[in-house]
């Protein structure tokens, strides 16, 4: 089972909130600081693709997704150790363009990649979709 030092806890915390400060930024190519370069990224839950790789990532993030204004991630935990990896989960709380609030759940594959843990499978679904008032 993968042992998890102090500090690589609070990298994975960091992880997750950078995630969401380089997608309200913007910032599409630092996202190779949060996924290996062979990441996918599963959308298939809430009605969009499966994405494989660091690019297709990178092109879906800056062409043809709905970003809301501000991510807001919380509720981090670990879900389970693996062998050489683990699942962690947090929750998004995502400020939409009108003013309203949506919230949805991530699930992460975390694994130790070039000197760091980044995320080599993520998973997302909306707890609250966008314009809805209620689950």
């Amino acid at each position: 089972m993968i042992e998890l030092s102090t500090e690589e806890r609070i990298e994975l915390i960091e992880l997750l909130g950078r995630y969401g400060r380089m997608i309200d930024d913007r910032n599409w190519e630092a996202l190779e600081t949060i996924f290996t370069p062979d990441a996918r990224f599963d959308l298939s839950p809430i009605g969009r693709p499966l994405l494989t790789g660091l690019d297709e990532i990178r092109e879906y993030m800056a062409n043809r997704a709905a970003h809301p204004v501000a991510h807001h991630i919380t509720n981090p935990h670990i879900d389970r150790l693996g062998d050489d990896d683990l699942w962690l989960s947090c929750m998004l709380v995502a400020v939409q363009a009108d003013g309203s609030v949506a919230s949805g759940r991530y699930s992460d594959q975390v694994v130790r990649h070039d000197g760091g843990l980044r995320i080599r499978y993520r998973q997302f679904r909306w707890l609250l979709a966008p314009g809805t008032s209620q689950p």
